[in-house]
């Protein structure tokens, strides 16, 4: 396996690097690129450059494919409440490595390896995601409790009549809610046995 820490792109300040990474995603030619890259100082050839692009390649492959399974799990997670986002992540790390065994002639570690660790990420990518929904939904509810609670007691002292008729209504939309929240839209096969 060539060593790509040595490639001589590597080492450009990130600035620069960016804008060749640009060039590279955007279809410019390696003469072009290496043209460009002599005007900033770094004389090189063109194999330094197929080089780099072949491992920038990959990573935006790599990355594209992380963001899509991403986007299959969390539409998953979307769709049926009841399933735990742990539980969606390992179905689809399932699929890879079944995948990954089904594709190679034989068991090819490797590849297995790489599945196991996308499911990693996406766990931590899911379980980020999820901290960061809860921590602006908390944030949300702690403003609109604190506003709501404000209203009711002005409403209570001032308008005791429109206080009644609008704790009324709030009352009725939290019940509501909470029947809506109940409901499934899953399969029961999807749900775990300890929910």
């Amino acid at each position: 396996m060539e060593n790509h820490g040595q490639n001589p792109i590597r080492g450009l300040s990130p600035a620069v690097r960016d804008t060749v990474e640009q060039m590279l995603l955007g279809g410019e030619s390696y003469f072009e690129i290496a043209a460009y890259l002599a005007g900033h100082g770094l004389q090189t050839g063109v194999e330094s450059i197929s080089e780099y692009a072949a491992t920038l390649n990959a990573n935006v492959a790599t990355l594209r494919k992380a963001q899509n399974d991403l986007r299959k799990m969390l539409a998953e997670v979307e769709r049926c409440p009841a399933l735990e986002t742990s539980d969606a992540v390992l179905r689809l790390a399932m699929g890879h490595v079944l995948r990954a065994l089904t594709e190679s002639d034989g068991a090819d570690a490797a590849s297995i390896e790489r599945a196991i660790h996308a499911a990693v990420g996406l766990i931590n990518a899911a379980a980020y995601k999820k901290r960061a929904d809860f921590t602006a939904q908390l944030s949300v509810e702690r403003g609109l409790d604190s506003v709501g609670g404000m209203l009711f007691t002005a409403l209570a002292r001032e308008r005791p009549a429109l206080y009644n008729e609008v704790y009324a209504f709030l009352k009725e939309k939290k019940a509501a809610l909470r029947r809506e929240r109940g409901e499934s839209a899953c399969p029961r096969s999807l749900k775990t046995s300890g929910g």
